[in-house]
């Protein structure tokens, strides 16, 4: 999951450092991106704290990783309605 969230975050990267060249992205590809990285990072969190036994190795009989599905990787939240000028 860190790969992926690494990923996005360079993905919004390059976008960002592009914003000055001759062919700037568009708005809703900066904001998307944006999305990806918060997408990633939720499952992250969630992915940590459904692991914290094996991670702290805090039980007995040795535990399987639970990894996240990838249901729930592909299930990207979309961007809320409206204007994305405050």
């Amino acid at each position: 999951m860190h790969q992926m969230l690494f990923a996005a975050q360079q993905e919004f990267n390059e976008l960002i450092a592009c914003m000055n060249s001759d062919n700037p992205p568009e708005i809703d590809e900066i904001v998307m991106a944006s999305g990806r990285i918060g997408h990633f990072l939720r499952l992250l969190e969630a992915e940590i704290i459904n692991n914290r036994d094996v991670l702290l190795t805090d039980h007995i009989l040795p535990r399987r990783y639970l990894v996240t599905s990838k249901k729930d990787i592909e299930n990207e939240i979309p961007p809320p309605d409206g204007s994305i000028w405050l």
